[in-house]
């Protein structure tokens, strides 16, 4: 069995001196970019790797900057070689550069970020599932959803979708147009004769199939926004009939009718808890809007105008209140 592992290693380090010395020749002889760095060759640099599926890390990374053979070895950088003496008698044969040794450190940082990518998407939607089943229990204790706003016309869908490029409160004013067109649409559940579920009607993406088939033609862009609106609400703890655009309008603005509805609203309820309690304490509207107000106005304060953003800033705000 040692004569074997011996004869395994003696192989394996011929094949090794042999892609070194061939790496060289075409270095040396044929190819100036040519080169081998650890156990990969970049002689095929630009192409496609037929053994991986996938384009090669180096692919335009060798030569790309005046830097890479120009500036001497940095610290890091001498202590990586001295860290991985394969490389660094590479180095010293001329079987590879300083280019290819920087091209393979920005090929490992690269893989090192593919990695903590997919950590994080791991750990991201493991808490985000959670997030979804506390929705989805509160959307089966509810028969049918109500909001106080009237249902949104095609026209003022279209005029708003138009704006959310302007701002991230109009990408909130957009998902929460969307959450109310939600209660005005018929999205149950379809069942056959036996009681299985075989479906569910068209809803919102039936009604814009319908009514508006440019927005029903970015149907998933459309339904990010609704999602955006549907977490701002999940975390300022506002329920139905409370639309997303009371969140949204000024404190000091006049009280509209609608407003006036909401007050109460609120008012009836704030009755109804103080009557359980036993008339104990002082009757308040149930502070759902005051504090979704001063949850947008932290989510909004810095954020940028993108939508990705704006999901990072609410995600946080769902793990402070949420």
């Amino acid at each position: 069995m040692e004569k074997l592992a011996k004869d395994g290693k003696t192989r394996a380090v011929a094949r090794e001196v042999a892609a070194n010395f061939k790496a060289w020749f075409e270095r040396n002889f044929v190819n100036r970019r040519a080169g081998r760095i650890g156990d990969t060759s970049y002689s095929r640099a630009g192409r496609f790797d037929d053994r991986t599926g996938d384009w090669t890390w180096y692919s335009d990374a060798y030569g790309r900057a005046y830097y890479d053979y120009t500036e001497p070895l940095t610290p890091d950088e001498e202590a990586f070689l001295l860290s991985n003496p394969l490389i660094l008698g590479q180095m010293v044969l001329g079987v590879t550069d300083l280019r290819g040794l920087r091209c393979l450190r920005r090929g490992l940082t690269m893989q090192a970020n593919r990695l903590q990518q997919r950590s994080y998407r791991s750990r991201y939607y493991a808490k985000d599932n959670e997030r979804r089943r506390r929705l989805a229990a509160e959307r089966r204790k509810i028969s049918r959803r109500t909001t106080l706003n009237p249902c949104p016309t095609p026209d003022m869908l279209r005029e708003a979708f138009s704006r959310v490029g302007d701002s991230v409160e109009a990408k909130l004013r957009f998902g929460g147009m969307l959450h109310d067109l939600a209660c005005y649409v018929d999205s149950c559940l379809r069942y056959d004769a036996k009681g299985n579920i075989v479906g569910r009607n068209a809803g919102i993406k039936g009604w814009l199939a319908e009514n508006a088939p440019e927005l029903h033609a970015r149907y998933k862009t459309v339904m990010r926004y609704k999602a955006l609106a549907m977490r701002l609400r999940q975390a300022a703890g506002v329920e139905d009939p409370v639309p997303t655009s009371t969140l949204l309008d000024n404190e000091d603005e006049t009280a509209t009718d609608r407003d006036e509805t909401h007050i109460k609203y609120y008012a009836q309820e704030s009755q109804d808890t103080w009557q359980k309690n036993g008339g104990g304490g002082e009757i308040r509207p149930q502070g759902s809007i005051t504090r979704g107000r001063n949850v947008v106005h932290e989510m909004c304060a810095g954020c940028r105008n993108t939508l990705v953003d704006a999901f990072r800033r609410v995600d946080r705000l769902l793990d402070e209140y949420g």
